[in-house]
C-alpha cells in the first residue's frame, strides 16, 4: 500500500518504483507456474 503524498509527490515515485518492482516477479512466476503447468500435462 503506497503511503500519502507528502512532499512534492516524493512518495508516489517511491511508491510506483516499488510497483515495478513488484510487478514483473509476479508475472515471472505466474509464468514459471504456467510453463509447469503445460509441461505436466504434456508428461
Amino acid at each position: 500500500r503506497c503511503p500519502r503524498r507528502n512532499v512534492a509527490g516524493q512518495t508516489r515515485a517511491i511508491c510506483v518504483s516499488n510497483a515495478e518492482r513488484i510487478l514483473p516477479a509476479l508475472f515471472i512466476t505466474i509464468g514459471i507456474n504456467l510453463i509447469l503447468l503445460l509441461i505436466k500435462d504434456k508428461l
